[in-house]
């Protein structure tokens, strides 16, 4: 160890310092990435139906395209195969060609942002080539949650529980527990997971009435958001300590915030944000809860197994690093983030 990284060690004004300039680094990170990835939104490859004879169908998918990227043109059989879709959120709207109008079918659900955009892409549509076309919301948000932003705010509420309690027993009882604490660590998360879920889904469903759908799955997709979140986070505690914490913070809030498709859908936000979303616990937990809410069901499975694959990882992690910590401790070498009795 050379002399100045001993006195980085044995000095509490360098350790305050480097805590500071962390801190400031997570702030300007915060800002950049609730301001890139929310302010100016714009749909970006929207899932958008047509259903009519051959030939107008192409015509009018061939507009779209040449319109720019704010839509993808799929065309569709028959109006049922349309609707299906529509319902199960695999297309935000569809274009349903009658003679010489043109329906417009669009789902409110999950963010009136989509319906708004696609009403004034139509109200353009017609201004340019005079063809009539009518707008027609279906699958609306329910008035106690007309923006929709209930699951939203429910997830976010997951995410932070799920952090803290991992950084909450990461202080008070060590973030490098030994094999037989990590176990019941890992036991204690879950039950806290259950309860989490348990009690958010009671609170927003059934007393607040802000959206319906199974309560067994929404109870099951609340256990993973929150069992995910605070297992990846103690995992990380057990490789790199209190450091962890920051990381947690950095991955699930500052990244995963904004990246969620919570205030505006995934497809209208800017860059990275807009891809790298569903593959963090609170986009894929959103995703899960509107997927129950507002589509049938549709597409559960998805974010099942992305909060699963976090478990999955995170889990034989922070019990693999817990029995490294204790054979450590066992050979004799000291560490004041070991568990404490």
């Amino acid at each position: 160890m050379t002399k100045f990284n001993r006195h980085l060690k044995d000095s509490s004004y360098p350790r305050t310092a480097v805590l500071i300039v962390g801190v400031l680094a997570m702030e300007i990170g915060f800002i950049f990435s609730y301001v890139g990835g929310l302010t100016k939104p714009y749909p970006h490859h929207v899932p958008f139906g047509i259903v009519g004879p051959s030939g107008l169908d192409t015509l009018l998918a061939a507009k779209i395209k040449s319109a720019g990227t704010q839509f993808d043109p799929i065309i569709i059989s028959s109006e049922k195969k349309a609707n299906t879709a529509l319902l199960s959120n695999n297309v935000d709207a569809y274009a349903l060609i009658k003679g010489s109008s043109v329906s417009v079918m669009v789902s409110g659900a999950p963010s009136p942002a989509v319906s708004l955009a696609i009403q004034e892409a139509v109200n353009q549509l017609v201004h340019e080539t005079g063809v009539k076309a009518q707008v027609h919301v279906v699958n609306g948000l329910p008035d106690s949650d007309p923006e929709g932003l209930g699951p939203f705010y429910l997830v976010v509420g997951w995410v932070v529980g799920g952090y803290l309690v991992a950084s909450a027993l990461g202080l008070a009882r060590g973030t490098e527990p030994r094999l037989k604490q990590a176990l019941l660590r890992s036991a204690v998360l879950l039950v806290f997971a259950f309860f989490s879920a348990v009690f958010g889904i009671l609170m927003v469903r059934n007393g607040l009435h802000l959206f319906q759908g199974n309560v067994f799955e929404l109870i099951l997709i609340g256990i993973l958001v929150v069992y995910s979140v605070a297992i990846t986070s103690s995992a990380l505690q057990g490789l790199v300590g209190d450091l962890g914490i920051a990381l947690s913070v950095i991955l699930f809030v500052i990244i995963g915030n904004p990246s969620s498709g919570g205030p505006f859908p995934r497809a209208f936000l800017s860059g990275i944000w807009r891809y790298i979303g569903y593959y963090i616990p609170t986009g894929a937990g959103l995703q899960g809860i509107r997927n129950i809410a507002y589509f049938q069901d549709a597409n559960f499975l998805g974010p099942v197994w992305v909060l699963l694959i976090y478990v999955i990882i995170a889990l034989p992690v922070f019990l693999l690093a817990s029995e490294h910590h204790g054979k450590k401790l066992g050979s004799g070498t000291r560490n004041p983030s070991v568990e404490k009795n």
